[in-house]
Parts: structure tokens; sequence; C-alpha cells
């Protein structure tokens, strides 16, 4: 099968609308910005629709007319919403409840799906990792020589 690559700022806006629909969206995870968990072009991400964002919640939100981040709350004040990747050290972004489009609700690697709702494993990196931020460039270093480069070549998408 052939690959088709759209602009974001084309295909999100159709993603946002099915969201608001009811319906689930399927991504395939673009980007390095949510390591370790999610790794770009490995994981294929599932959004719902949502109207209650809460911290540690990972979201996908239009940050500016046309840049789409799927990144998680860090913090929330009156309509403020603060979104940081797990990925990254430095920079946050900003947006409002409105600007959010969905909720990460399961991610599925090498077949097997975590329902994000009631994983315990999922529950417990998403108050941990976030806490780790001082040291998370030396995790994430770590992550990068010993784990990555392990990944077998067939487990790696085409």
């Amino acid at each position: 099968m052939d690959k088709i690559f759209l602009q974001n700022a084309i295909f999100l806006p159709q993603v946002s609308q099915f969201l608001k629909e009811g319906k689930t969206v399927t991504l395939r995870a673009r980007g390095y910005s949510m390591r370790p968990f999610i790794e770009h072009d490995r994981d294929d991400l599932i959004f719902a629709y949502t109207d209650k964002v809460n911290v540690r919640d990972v979201i996908l939100a239009e940050i500016e007319e046309g840049h789409f981040v799927c990144h998680r709350v860090e913090k929330i004040e009156g309509d403020r919403i603060t979104l940081r990747g797990d990925g990254n050290i430095r920079g946050t972004e900003q947006c409002t409840l409105a600007d959010v489009r969905g909720k990460l609700i399961k991610v599925i690697r090498f077949s097997k799906t975590w329902d994000l709702e009631h994983s315990r494993f999922w529950k417990v990196y998403s108050r941990v990792w976030p806490s780790l931020l001082p040291i998370r460039r030396y995790l994430l270093a770590f992550n990068k020589i010993f784990f990555l480069h392990q990944i077998p070549q067939r487990f790696k998408r085409k």
C-alpha cells in the first residue's frame, strides 16, 4: 500500500471535525516530542473528543491556526492550558480549552493496545515522568543510547 502524506494544516482540521462528531480517530505518531513512551512512526494514537481536560492528560490541541501538537497537560490556570511534550526538556506551549481537539485514549504499539484510561502502567508513568523534568535530559539520552538502537528492523514501520 502506498503512503500519502498530507500537511497537518489540511488534514487535522478534518480530524477535529470527526472528533466533534463523536468519532474516534487513529493517527500515526509523528515527531519525537513525546518520547520515551510514544515513538515517531512506530505508535498509532487513538483520540476521542473531550470537553474536560485534566493535568497529566495527553491532548491534541491547535496551539495556533493550522499548528497542532499532541502533548501532555502540565498546568491549567483558569482557561489557559500549558502543554509540554514528554521528550521536551525546555519549552512549553499555551492553549485554551477551546483549542483542545481531542484526548489521547489509546496507544497501539506492535499490535498491542494500551487503554490509557485503565492502564496502571500509564497512570504511574503519567505521574512520575513529568516530575522527573530536572533529570529528564539524562533519562532521554540513556533511552536513546541503550534502547532505541535495539529496536529490531522488522518492528520498525515502513
